[in-house]
């Protein structure tokens, strides 16, 4: 049910910029210790990073400031103990990620003999299990290295990553549809007087949580909005809302409502009967831009 032209938005924090813990950045480490850290790095307080939801993930490595005189091994870790500390002495209140929204990738990787980095390791997220009005914490730690010499030093080997999501299912839609139109709801669905088909641009908006919101209808705007809320199976829930002109507005029974993650596309089924009686049956069709 993902729409891949979502997007996560990250704000990294490097620790030796941050002092969040004693101790040292990469430039300023001990005397004869070789310390070991995650890249990119920066001496900003901050770097930015925007990751596609096609493509949902963040990729670092480990690296020395000099080569490595021997193989050293690097031992990977999301540390989610480290939040209510930065919390505290920040003055934020970011969350955890949800259970099943990050995966770390390797959790251990390996700078050759000769060589200042590591190979590329990975974050990957699914950003369906974020909230989009939510602001997440990641601490990515290096817990241990061995080999070529290497330290762990505390001030080097933290990295955070600020997550928020931009609400996967927003964006500019193409919408298509018919509104079929009754006398009274006793003569749907075989006996329309006419049809009202439409065609046209619009946006779907993110309300809050998982439910979005479009306008009702073959007007775009006239009519108002109603509320779709997409479901974890991909059925879609459609509900009227403080903006919706249109009275008694259901979903239509025996149809499903639907985002097809393929297509990038919703198929939308409901009804409404007016103050006058007259009655209507809508089939709506979004698709991504």
């Amino acid at each position: 049910m993902q729409k891949l032209s979502s997007s996560i938005y990250i704000l990294t924090f490097a620790l030796t910029a941050l002092g969040l813990f004693s101790g040292c950045g990469k430039d300023e480490q001990p005397a004869g210790v070789a310390g070991i850290y995650i890249v990119p790095a920066s001496q900003a307080v901050s770097e930015e990073f925007k990751v596609s939801a096609s493509t949902p993930v963040i990729r670092f490595a480990a690296a020395m400031q000099n080569p490595a005189s021997g193989n050293v091994s690097a031992q990977l870790a999301i540390d989610n103990s480290l939040i209510a500390a930065f919390n505290t002495n920040y003055k934020t209140n970011h969350l955890p990620l949800p259970d099943g929204s990050v995966t770390l990738k390797g959790e251990s990787v390996t700078i050759p003999q000769g060589h200042k980095t590591s190979a590329k390791d990975s974050l990957v997220f699914n950003s369906l299990l974020l909230d989009p009005g939510a602001s997440y914490l990641l601490p990515l730690k290096i817990v241990q290295a061995s080999g070529g010499g290497v330290s762990v030093v505390p001030a080097m080997a933290v990295k955070y990553y600020i997550i928020k999501v931009k609400p996967p299912f927003e964006g500019r839609y193409a919408s298509s549809g018919t509104r079929f139109n009754f006398n009274t709801a006793a003569d749907a669905p075989g006996n329309p007087v006419n049809t009202s088909p439409w065609s046209f641009d619009t946006d779907v908006k993110w309300a809050s949580g998982s439910t979005y919101k479009v306008h009702a209808a073959n007007a775009n705007g006239d009519f108002g909005t109603i509320s779709l809320t997409v479901n974890a199976d991909n059925t879609v829930q459609i509900q009227p809302n403080a903006e919706t002109t249109l009275t008694r507005l259901v979903p239509t029974p025996g149809k499903t409502s639907a985002y097809d993650p393929e297509t990038k596309s919703f198929q939308l089924y409901y009804e409404y009967t007016n103050d006058n009686g007259t009655f209507r049956t809508v089939d709506h069709r979004l698709v991504l831009k």
